[in-house]
């Protein structure tokens, strides 16, 4: 998928594909303006936000993942986090009114891929009124700064681009 990305100060455009690192640069392709936040990115903040996520709270790891999930999938999420520690696992939490039927496709759907791509599904349950959510997690452990864990990471969500609403 092409998105358009550009400069605020001239107006030059170029489309791009979206995931790649092709609008990571800070320097405009045409007047060299420093781009401190891409026009993507921007967009994304805006989405985000317009959809009561407040995207500055979102581990920037998990951006493209929530991206994915919120609004390719349209599965609606709570809480992510990409794990600090080491030892932790990246996590996203499912709203509650993501369904068990819609997990189960989910969970299907990246098991196709389990050898390079493991994730675990879980629904936990607590509280009173009762209170459940689905949460879907990386099958592994990682050192907090390892760059196999953000390898992992970028491997579940080029699957999970390739799933079918």
């Amino acid at each position: 998928m092409k998105v358009e990305i550009g400069c605020d100060n001239c107006q030059t455009y170029e489309k791009v594909t979206k995931g790649s690192n092709a609008h990571k640069a800070n320097l405009c392709h045409g007047c060299f303006h420093d781009m401190k936040e891409s026009t993507i990115e921007k967009a994304l903040r805006h989405r985000f936000n317009a959809h009561g996520i407040p995207y500055d709270e979102i581990d920037p790891e998990m951006i493209e993942m929530l991206d994915v999930i919120n609004f390719e999938i349209g599965l609606k999420t709570k809480f992510c986090c990409y794990g600090h520690k080491d030892g932790e696992s990246f996590s996203v939490m499912f709203h509650e009114s993501v369904t068990d039927e819609q997990i189960m496709k989910l969970a299907e759907h990246t098991g196709l891929d389990s050898e390079n791509t493991y994730v675990t599904f879980s629904k936990w349950v607590r509280w009173h009124p009762i209170d459940a959510n689905w949460i879907m997690e990386s099958g592994m452990a990682w050192k907090a700064d390892s760059v196999h864990k953000k390898a992992h990471l970028d491997k579940i969500v080029k699957l999970l681009r390739k799933y079918e609403v």
